[in-house]
C-alpha cells in the first residue's frame, strides 16, 4: 500500500449571481501514491509536508493541479456547488461533471451493468425452462449488449444538455482565485470537505 496523503490549496471567488466575495475556502485532494512508503525528501514552498512523500510524487500532484487549473478546469474545485451567501451554482461547476469520465468509459461501465443484468435473469430463465430457454438466453444477453450503450449515450446527451442550458443562462462568469502561497501537502488524509481556513 502506498503512502496517504492530502493535498490542499485555498481559494475565493465572487459570486456570479450577488456578487459577494466569499472568504477564503479550501480545497483538498486526497491521494495515495502507487508504491511502498517512501521517504521523504524536502521540498522548498510547501509547508506542512507530512513523511512518506518523495519529490516526485510531491512535484506531480502539484504540476497536475496547476495544468488543470492553468485550462479552467474549476469544477474541480469544492464549493462551486452553492455560493455561501445566495445559494447559487457557479457557472465553473456545471450540475454534471465530464471530467474524469468520458462517453467511452461511461458506455463501457453502462453496458457491463446491463449485460450483467441480462445474464442474472438468463440464468434464472435458464434454471426454470432448461433447454426450451436456450434462445430467450441468448435473446436477454444480447438485449443487455444492446441496451446497454444506447441506455449511456441517452443519459449522456441529456446531461450534456442540462450543463449547455445551465451555462446559457448565466450571464456573468466570474474565475476562482487561488492562493498559491496556502498550498500544504500533509502525510495521511483529512476531512475532504471545504471548510474556511
Amino acid at each position: 500500500m502506498g503512502a496517504r496523503y492530502t493535498y490542499s490549496v485555498n481559494y475565493r471567488y465572487t459570486c456570479e449571481k450577488c456578487g459577494q466575495q466569499t472568504g477564503w475556502l479550501t480545497h483538498r485532494k486526497l491521494a495515495e501514491t502507487p508504491g511502498l512508503d517512501t521517504v521523504l525528501h524536502a521540498t522548498p514552498g510547501l509547508r506542512g509536508i507530512g513523511a512518506y512523500l518523495t519529490y516526485d510524487e510531491i512535484r506531480s500532484t502539484r504540476e497536475t493541479f496547476t495544468k488543470q487549473m492553468a485550462q479552467e478546469q474549476f469544477s474541480l474545485l469544492e464549493g462551486g456547488d452553492a455560493c455561501p451567501h445566495c445559494g447559487a451554482r457557479q457557472s465553473w461547476r456545471p450540475p454534471y461533471d465530464f471530467t474524469n469520465l468520458t462517453l467511452p468509459g461511461s458506455i463501457a461501465l453502462t453496458t457491463v451493468g446491463y449485460f450483467t443484468l441480462s445474464a442474472v435473469l438468463a440464468l434464472i430463465v435458464f434454471a426454470i425452462f432448461a433447454e426450451d430457454s436456450i434462445p430467450a438466453v441468448i435473446g436477454l444477453c444480447a438485449a443487455g449488449l444492446i441496451v446497454g450503450p444506447m441506455r449511456a449515450v441517452t443519459v449522456r446527451r441529456k446531461r450534456e444538455k442540462i450543463n449547455r442550458d445551465f451555462l446559457s443562462a448565466c450571464t456573468v462568469f466570474n474565475k476562482p482565485e487561488i492562493d498559491w502561497a496556502s498550498e500544504t501537502i500533509k502525510a495521511g488524509w483529512e476531512s475532504a470537505a471545504p471548510q474556511k481556513p
